[in-house]
């Protein structure tokens, strides 16, 4: 059975960056081969999204935390949106919904 294990390091990019590279764009490519199984990498630091909340802000406009919570969620999501044949392959194109990434 063959196995490939695969170490990243890059000059001038971060844990942060190489762990989106390697879940975002070298994990995808992995998983168009055949048979592939393409666990999600391990190490590095994922993304997170912190979100601090106003609650007076809230409240004047009738919301409440978890409005907040729902609203993040429901952007953020990667979905089916139907099929493409190349050659005698048919994969699955997925939608992805999840914001992009941006420094403020």
């Amino acid at each position: 059975m063959p196995v490939l294990q695969l170490g990243l390091s890059g000059e001038g990019l971060d844990e942060q960056q190489l762990n989106d590279l390697a879940t975002n764009n070298i994990r995808t490519q992995l998983a168009t081969i055949e048979g592939a199984q393409t666990p999600y990498p391990y190490g590095g630091k994922q993304r997170q999204i912190q979100v601090d909340i106003d609650p007076h802000a809230l409240q004047a406009k009738g919301l409440s935390p978890i409005d907040v919570v729902n609203a993040v969620a429901a952007q953020n999501l990667i979905v089916p949106s139907g099929t493409m044949k190349v050659d005698r392959f048919e994969y699955a194109v997925e939608t992805n919904s999840a914001p992009s990434v941006w420094i403020a």
